[in-house]
């Protein structure tokens, strides 16, 4: 009996030297778990990192890289259209302040105080030129072959004043000018002690003295070699007619004006 209870006494010391080893066994052989926290896993989370930086500064950069693209072609675009646009070249025109006429000239006085003065026996085309920088293109420009014997060129300049050219060796002269009162805008030309067309006898202070010689365009009167044709020899008759130099009015002295009763 002693004997079977010292050999129960052994196998369970057995027993449990046997569960202790095992313990310790399986301590000692289990693997470590790495943690998520330690240098390896940093250093590849930081490569990460680094690499998804780097996808977004080129995305960005793409993005500006487009917009700067973008700006240049619109710069080009600009200069392109502004490179097609032709400038329109622009046609010397000024206003004029009075105009003067003499005997043997006219006067243009601009509004900055310019004068420039067109004579008789002057190139033709720097008078029309000078004349065209101050009133502007001409309304009408005709040759007319029989001008009181005389082949003439007659331009005008908006119904304003009316300026007569002659042939001399080939050249052309500015050789006469003319106002009528049908222009009307042609009173801005007048001669320095006011003869214009419509202004009267009485305003110009002519006295029944100075006699008006009869004619068949009108009642003349004669001053500092320009001609004024009034339309009766009365205190209130009005200038109709105001020239100097050449001129085509077909003008009989002595005879009775056309249209005048008797």
């Amino acid at each position: 009996m002693k004997n079977f209870t010292l050999l129960g006494i052994i196998v369970l010391a057995s027993i449990m030297s046997g569960c202790k080893d095992g313990q310790d066994d399986s301590n000692v052989n289990e693997p470590e778990t790495p943690s998520v926290f330690e240098n390896s896993d940093n250093s590849s989370l930081d490569t990460m990192e680094i690499k998804n930086s780097n996808e977004d500064q080129m995305a960005t950069d793409g993005a500006n890289g487009n917009n700067k693209n973008i700006e240049a072609n619109q710069t080009t675009e600009r200069k392109n259209v502004k490179s097609e646009k032709t400038e329109t070249p622009k046609v010397a025109s000024q206003t004029y302040k009075a105009g003067v006429l003499t005997g043997s000239s006219i006067n243009l006085i601009a509004t900055s105080g310019k004068q420039e003065s067109l004579r008789f026996g002057q190139s033709g085309d720097a008078v029309i030129s000078k004349m065209t920088q101050y009133l502007g293109l001409s309304s009408s420009n005709e040759v007319k072959n029989d001008c009181n014997g005389k082949s003439v060129r007659i331009i005008s300049w908006d119904e304003h004043i009316t300026l007569l050219f002659t042939q001399n060796a080939g050249t052309m002269q500015f050789a006469g000018w003319s106002l009528q009162s049908r222009d009307e805008n042609a009173n801005k030309f007048k001669t320095t002690s006011g003869l214009t067309v419509g202004v009267t006898r009485a305003s110009i202070n002519l006295s029944n003295a100075e006699s008006l010689q009869k004619t068949s365009l009108g009642y003349l009167y004669e001053a500092e070699s320009v001609n004024a044709i009034f339309s009766a020899d009365e205190d209130d008759a009005a200038i109709t007619y105001l020239f100097a130099g050449v001129n085509c009015y077909d003008i009989e002295k002595g005879k009775k004006p056309e249209g005048e009763k008797n």
